[in-house]
């Protein structure tokens, strides 16, 4: 039709990127009858299959993440791989005349940012910009990105002062409607689950987490000597690792030649507001989308960050939602197997947090009512206006609740490397290092066993210092 509006989505790479995007694109359909989506990404990533499954439209461009190695061949193929990727981009805006771009970043929408921000400079389209930014500390692209589109929503309040003030919204985590919304009874009628049965959900990503995945194998067992539990194990897929391949290889080699029948490992869960609300306890990474759909559904979990990322994002949003009550912390540990190191999730202490959880009903009970409290409202309503306004060729106005913009300032736990050492030592100096809380303290050794893996001579000297720092004794015989 003539007066059909057409919307381009792009971000993905990972469920955490993709699912805010259908969440907005959904909200955008409530609320026009007539409208048409293209959806921009790139092969071998979650949005491949997840797109096509959900009805939208899907098209491929080459993209490549903003390199952490000084090497020029990596810069090179970085710029090689962006420039044939905007390039592909704008071909498709081109072809499709978008009236709006929705993006949630990452370097998998870069290529659209760029070539929409071209094209809009030249005349040749007209479409409005808008990018959501999932994490407290922007990544690089998303700093560059946002300077070309016309609005950005945050999900914290501090993330406001890295963007331009008169075109950032504070805006919250974009979660789909359905999530939260299912009964539980029904939710279990409808998997065939009995309704006594205490349910342990396990989403380490979309792409599959092999840490994850082989605790899961390990704690089996024990999580299965408990006659009630139920556990549920999305395993995860992608072309570097197909985690569902590698969990019944390694449940074979463990003996298990037959699946227990309250064990049901999932390559992918597509239906995932009916499990959770079939939940009890979810086990998942430190994602801020996978964190809110949990809370969303008011639940309690158990979040093992995956480390290495930038700004540490995921541990971050763990120990704040640990502080919170909300959640537990397992931290992957360096874990030493047929004379080699690597890192790994501790299974005894997973089988016995998960079962502390699962049978104590009323730490369950108050851990389920303060997710609930944290998640008061779905912010997709204050996306979903911004969102109308720029379809409708107007730009919203911004009402984001505060007089000044609240800087973002590093505590001891969000440095890295040399700055982290050097503040560690500051204190050593002043005598303050047993003023440490025992959650900063665990933190550091987590990080004292990254920077001990690490391939970088730099980055493992560190870790010796960190490790004598924090008095880590478990890592003495590692150096020695």
């Amino acid at each position: 039709m003539k007066n059909k509006k057409k919307i381009v989505l792009t971000g993905g790479g990972t469920g955490g990127h993709l699912y805010p995007v259908i969440a907005m694109a959904e909200e955008v359909k409530r609320k026009n009858k007539e409208v048409e989506f293209l959806f921009i990404g790139i092969k071998g990533r979650a949005e491949e299959k997840v797109v096509p499954s959900l009805g939208y439209p899907i098209k491929f461009v080459l993209a490549e993440g903003f390199p952490r190695q000084k090497k020029p061949i990596t810069f090179l193929r970085f710029f090689f791989k962006t420039t044939l990727g905007t390039l592909m981009a704008a071909y498709y805006l081109l072809k499709f005349k978008p009236s709006l771009i929705i993006s949630t970043g990452g370097y998998t929408s870069a290529p659209v940012i760029f070539a929409n921000a071209f094209l809009s400079k030249t005349g040749l389209i007209k479409a409005k910009s808008f990018i959501h930014e999932q994490n407290a500390i922007p990544g690089k692209l998303n700093l560059l990105a946002s300077k070309l589109v016309d609005c950005i929503g945050v999900t914290f309040p501090q993330t406001l002062s890295f963007f331009p003030q008169k075109k950032s919204y504070l805006v919250g985590y974009p979660v789909r409607r359905d999530i939260g919304k299912k009964d539980k009874k029904e939710a279990r009628d409808i998997l065939g689950i009995k309704q006594d049965s205490r349910v342990l959900l396990i989403i380490g990503g979309s792409l599959g987490s092999k840490t994850i995945n082989h605790a899961i194998v390990n704690a089996l067992p024990k999580l299965m000597e408990k006659e009630n539990v139920v556990v549920i194990h999305q395993t995860g897929n992608s072309p570097k690792y197909n985690g569902y391949k590698d969990t019944i290889k390694l449940l074979k080699k463990k003996g298990w030649q037959k699946l227990p029948d309250r064990y049901h490992p999932l390559e992918y869960i597509k239906d995932i507001d009916l499990y959770y609300a079939a939940s009890d306890l979810v086990i998942c990474r430190g994602g801020s989308g996978t964190l809110h759909e949990i809370m969303a559904s008011s639940l309690p979990s158990i979040i093992i960050p995956k480390p290495g990322l930038p700004g540490d994002h995921q541990a971050m949003n763990a120990l704040e939602l640990k502080k919170k009550r909300v959640a537990k912390i397992i931290y992957e540990e360096i874990s030493f197997k047929n004379g080699k190191s690597e890192m790994a999730v501790n299974p005894r202490l997973l089988a016995e947090k998960s079962l502390t959880l699962l049978f104590n009903d009323k730490k369950k009970t108050e851990m389920s009512k303060r997710a609930k409290e944290l998640f008061v409202s779905n912010p997709i309503d204050k996306i979903g206006d911004i969102l109308q306004s720029l379809l409708n060729g107007s730009f919203p106005e911004n009402h984001n609740k505060f007089s000044f913009y609240e800087s973002y300032k590093p505590s001891l736990i969000n440095l890295e490397g040399n700055s982290l050492i050097n503040a560690l030592e500051e204190m050593e100096k002043d005598g303050k290092l047993n003023l440490l809380s025992q959650d900063e303290l665990k933190y550091l050794k987590y990080k004292a066993d990254g920077y001990l893996m690490s391939e970088r001579w730099q980055t493992r000297n560190n870790g010796v210092k960190l490790v004598g720092l924090t008095k880590y004794e478990k890592r003495i015989s590692f150096l020695l």
